[in-house]
């Protein structure tokens, strides 16, 4: 079945709230402390669709065939921005990156 055909879309929270429980009684079993705070990224639906077509209108992102790709070199072009993905200190390190993505 695919997950656009789906009519009660709570069958992908209690899905979710499955896998979540059974972290948490791992993480217990293991002795490790429970987080602080739980960030679930089906609550933030809204923001990150926001951002997405913030990114589209500043022409930073293309859609194609329903994907939105992001420009890293128009973005890196741009005054005031840098694309470094989760390692700002290592903004322009092509060993790190290639570590991390393979040479493409």
């Amino acid at each position: 079945m695919e997950g656009a055909s789906v009519s009660d879309k709570s069958v992908f929270l209690s899905a979710a709230n499955h896998f979540e429980d059974s972290l948490f009684r791992d993480m217990e079993a293991l002795n490790v402390l429970p987080p602080n705070v739980v960030t679930r990224v089906s609550e933030y639906i809204s923001p990150i669709v926001d951002f997405v077509q913030k990114s589209i209108d500043q022409v930073y992102g293309c859609e194609t065939n329903g994907s939105v790709y992001f420009d890293v070199n128009k973005f890196n072009g741009s005054d005031g921005h840098f694309y470094a993905k989760l390692r700002p200190d290592q903004y322009g390190n092509t060993k790190a990156l290639e570590e991390g993505e393979g040479k493409l």
